[in-house]
């Protein structure tokens, strides 16, 4: 899985910024994420499946 950070994007000529640094919306969801797969957060939404 990746996550990756933008500083900005630009559509039909209007850019929009993005927080960039500590604390960011992929740094939240890259750590969500990963929680979820190590089973250090619950899944609560059943995304995960043991496969033996």
């Amino acid at each position: 899985m990746v996550v990756k950070s933008v500083a900005s994007i630009t559509y039909q000529g209007k850019t929009t910024e993005y927080k960039q640094g500590e604390e960011t919306l992929a740094q939240r969801l890259y750590a969500k994420l990963t929680g979820i797969q190590t089973g250090l957060i619950e899944d609560k939404l059943g995304w995960t499946m043991a496969i033996d």
